[in-house]
C-alpha cells in the first residue's frame, strides 16, 4: 500500500508540473550530448541514468574517484555486472540539475578521461 501511494503521488507530480519531464529531458540531451561531443561512449542511452564506457575496470574505478574527489557523484559499474572490458560510470541526471552544475560535471568527467586515456 505505502509503494502503491507513493507512485499514485509521483503520477500526480508527473500530470501537474510537466516543466519537470520537460527539465530532465533538456538536462539528460545537454548531458549525453556534451560527453558525446568530447568522445565519450555512452552506449546510444537516451535516458537520465547515463552509462559512460571506460574500459577496463581499473580504468572505471579511477574514473569514479577523479569525479567525486571533484564532488560529482558517478558510480562504477564493474565486472561481473558487465561483461570485462566493458566497465562504465553510471551518472543520473536530474530535473533539479542546473545546467552549468552540468556543464560542471562534464568538465570533470572530461578531465578525468583526458588524464585517464580515456579520450583524447
Amino acid at each position: 500500500p505505502a509503494q502503491a501511494g507513493a507512485a499514485n503521488e509521483a503520477f500526480k507530480v508527473i500530470l501537474d508540473e510537466p516543466w519537470r519531464v520537460e527539465r530532465l529531458n533538456q538536462n539528460t540531451k545537454q548531458f549525453i550530448g556534451g560527453l558525446k561531443s568530447m568522445g565519450f561512449d555512452t552506449m546510444l542511452t537516451e535516458t537520465a541514468i547515463v552509462p559512460v564506457l571506460c574500459g577496463d575496470d581499473e580504468t572505471a574505478f579511477a574514473m569514479t574517484r577523479e569525479a567525486q574527489h571533484n564532488d560529482v557523484f558517478v558510480l562504477p559499474v564493474v565486472s561481473p555486472a558487465v561483461p570485462e572490458g566493458l566497465a562504465r560510470l553510471r551518472a543520473t541526471v536530474t530535473a533539479a540539475h542546473d545546467p552549468s552544475e552540468i556543464e560542471r560535471a562534464m568538465d570533470v568527467i572530461g578531465e578525468a578521461g583526458k588524464k585517464l586515456g580515456v579520450i583524447k
